[in-house]
């Protein structure tokens, strides 16, 4: 078949559907983000099951509403680090909303007559996203936010342009910033949303009115019920700092790679066989500018894909609008064919992906599973000094900072501490220090190996010695799937 016949719909429809499910599946059993995860997971644990404060009674600078939604599953009975597979089915969710988000937004954005045959590209580039920046939708603040942000633009652009929808916006808008506070950027979406995909010109002041209402309202009850104002600038001062602290590691270019590959490919072949109006065009292309100018600013000395997570998912939302725009006369077929390919090739990096995924030692099935050796091992009411990678999840820490501690450079989280510190002497709220070795005297029954590299570099020696004299490696993980994970985990000496 030649590209100027175009592809059958009903094919396109199938690949579509074929893409669907091997992303789905893809993001169940994927690795995902191995410290993150772990890291969300054992904070909802500890808030609904040990009734535990964030800040206070464990480290954290991340806001609590994910926490909140994680600890529903706690609250539910489930226990152990299996709960990671219900986590992963709240990202299936909160990821298939967004994908109707965009199929929807793409249908509402086009023009009267016949409905897009497919509406496929943007939820390719969503996919693509998925699948090339495999640390970001998973359980993960920001997954939570984007399936919010969907909900938002769907209120805002519903066909009765009523009040009520307006405050529905601004309700499930204000909670996506109040999940993951890098969404504010996307704000100005919202007005270039309103008028079939363009510029809201003059603007619509009582639907305003009344998300602004609603939204107030909303962030109000989030400070007063869940992150007071004290803690949510604490979280805001400690987060801008980290991004500034320790060594600058390698740029992830598997994410960088896939928004290159994105950006020049999918909205590129959209712009140039689409009939796009000017004006509109150049404001998206401004707000998309805005965006990824802001994430590039704040993204400091550690550029990950969170960083650019806006910039990452505007991309999706700007293709959705240009697949929307009627395309040139001669292009209809060509697009047509186009959206094939697209897909098609999408659906083969799926494939892949999802095959590798399979085999990996360190997917959903294998950790899990390594988790549970290790929990079963320690007692009950025992306590553990690990990294996220390594913790069993539902158990106690013995020291405040918990699994938060990161290894992305020698002492970072220590040194960020101080730095908080030193900059903000009369803040409200101040951080215990990074005393590792007393940590360790608390005798916990199971440590991470890489402790000694987490910690202050005064500490490291004596760190290290206290490891040899007290911790050994135990046999409980000899067969567990998990190979790197078994290999980091110390017990005490008996």
């Amino acid at each position: 078949m030649t590209p100027a016949q175009g592809v059958p719909a009903r094919l396109t429809r199938v690949l579509i559907a074929g893409l669907a499910a091997g992303t789905a599946l893809f993001l169940f059993i994927e690795p995902g983000n191995l410290y993150d995860e772990p890291e969300h997971l054992h904070a909802a644990w500890l808030m609904a099951v040990g009734h535990q404060r964030p800040i206070h009674d464990f480290f954290e600078h991340h806001t609590p509403l994910f926490w909140h939604v994680l600890g529903l599953f706690y609250r539910a009975g489930i226990s152990g680090p299996e709960v990671l597979y219900f986590a992963r089915l709240l990202v299936l969710a909160c990821a298939a909303g967004w994908a109707v988000s965009l199929f929807v937004l793409v249908r509402r954005w086009s023009p009267p007559g016949p409905a897009p045959a497919a509406s496929g590209f943007a939820f390719s580039v969503f996919i693509l996203t998925i699948l090339f920046a495999q640390s970001l939708v998973v359980a993960r603040p920001e997954t939570l936010g984007l399936l919010l942000l969907g909900a938002a633009l769907l209120l805002w652009t519903h066909p009765s342009r009523s009040a009520l929808a307006a405050a529905g916006c601004g309700v499930a808008f204000t909670l996506a910033c109040c999940a993951s506070p890098r969404f504010v950027l996307f704000a100005p979406a919202l007005l270039l949303a309103d008028a079939d995909g363009r510029p809201a010109l003059p603007l619509p002041w009582a639907r305003l009115a009344a998300g602004l209402f609603a939204g107030a309202a909303t962030a109000a009850v989030f400070v007063v019920a869940s992150c007071p104002w004290q803690e949510l600038l604490y979280i805001m001062r400690f987060s801008s700092l980290l991004q500034n602290v320790g060594l600058t590691p390698a740029r992830d270019l598997t994410y960088l790679a896939a928004c290159a590959v994105v950006t020049a490919l999918v909205p590129g072949a959209l712009w140039a066989t689409s009939a796009a109006p000017r004006k509109p065009l150049l404001a998206w292309v401004a707000h998309g500018a805005l965006v990824w100018m802001i994430c590039f600013v704040t993204a400091g000395k550690h550029p990950n894909a969170q960083a650019y997570a806006p910039g990452i998912f505007w991309l999706g939302l700007f293709a959705a609008w240009l697949e929307a725009q009627p395309p040139l006369p001669a292009a209809a077929e060509v697009r047509s064919s186009l959206l094939a390919l697209t897909v098609s090739g999408a659906l083969a990096a799926c494939t892949i992906l999802l095959a590798n995924a399979s085999r990996d030692y360190d997917n959903a099935a294998s950790t899990t599973v390594t988790r549970r050796m290790l929990l079963d091992k320690l007692a009950p009411g025992s306590r553990v000094f690990m990294l996220p990678l390594q913790h069993p999840i539902t158990i106690g820490d013995a020291s405040y900072w918990g699994s938060i501690l990161l290894d992305d450079s020698p002492g970072e989280i220590c040194a960020a501490a101080e730095l908080y510190h030193a900059r903000y002497p009369a803040a409200p709220i101040q951080l215990p220090p990074c005393d590792f070795i007393r940590d360790l005297r608390r005798a916990p029954a199971a440590v991470s190996r890489l402790i000694p590299i987490t910690a202050p570099v005064e500490q490291y020696a004596a760190l290290k010695a206290q490891l040899e004299a007290h911790y050994e490696t135990g046999d409980a993980l000899d067969y567990a799937p998990a190979r790197t994970f078994a290999a980091n985990v110390l017990f005490r000496k008996q």
